[in-house]
């Protein structure tokens, strides 16, 4: 055992050849053994978090895509070449980790909350539908309620963004991040507006400033809906 190990590990480590050669190489080196792929995966993750802690990002996902070719179905490693992936500006390659990380464990909140987040960041139609069905299953786990205000904004569903409003403040996201209020008051501000409902649309938009974000541009346009309908 020590010597493939040591083989897989000194191939892995050597490796500037690109993937998927790397992981061909590597997986080669492993006997058809769960156990032995496991802690090959798991001594490669441990360098990949090193690598990444000294700002070594590159170095970092090849070892850690290595990991993962050897245990293709760890949740929690698929998850975290993502957050790696997403961070070297690899959009692609990250919804490609979190949709597996996904497809290996399905209750996994935290894949689903950041392939969500990765989606909404597109904003497209299909990606906005894509992202309410990936958080409604993990709805309860903090921070979804709040992705899930800003997905049902942007898909006009109004009603259902000051529904999951009201979750999200009491299930705001893990530390350290924040509940980005000031977002999500404007982006419920311009659901409104959009309807002409602007009473509401104003009250949304005042949260807003109260909260910091800068709307004054909406606040002006609000403005001038209001003169044009009382005209």
């Amino acid at each position: 055992m020590i010597a493939w190990l040591a083989l897989a590990l000194s191939s892995a480590q050597a490796a500037a050849v690109a993937l998927p050669d790397a992981a061909t190489t590597v997986c080669a080196a492993v006997p058809d053994d769960p156990t032995a792929s496991r802690a090959l995966a798991l001594t490669l993750a441990a360098k990949a978090r090193r690598l990444r802690e000294a700002r070594e990002l590159a170095a970092a996902a090849a070892s850690l895509r290595i990991a993962v070719a050897l245990v293709p179905r760890d949740a929690a490693l698929c998850h975290e070449l993502a957050t790696l992936e997403l961070q070297l500006g690899q959009p692609l390659a990250a919804e490609a980790a979190w949709r597996q990380a996904v497809a290996a464990q399905p209750d996994f909140a935290l894949a689903r909350l950041g392939w969500a987040d990765l989606l909404v960041q597109r904003g497209q139609s299909l990606d906005l539908e894509r992202a309410s069905e990936l958080l409604q299953r993990v709805s309860r786990d903090a921070g979804a309620a709040c992705t899930l205000t800003r997905v049902a904004a942007l898909r006009a569903q109004c009603d259902d963004a000051d529904r999951w409003w009201g979750e999200c403040e009491r299930t705001p996201p893990r530390k350290p991040a924040r509940v980005p209020a000031g977002e999500l008051h404007a982006l419920r501000g311009r659901c409104r507006f959009d309807r002409g409902e602007y009473d509401a649309a104003e009250r949304h938009w005042e949260s807003a400033r109260v909260s910091g974000a800068d709307v004054g541009r909406q606040l002006d346009r609000l403005a001038e809906a209001k003169r044009k309908a009382d005209a």
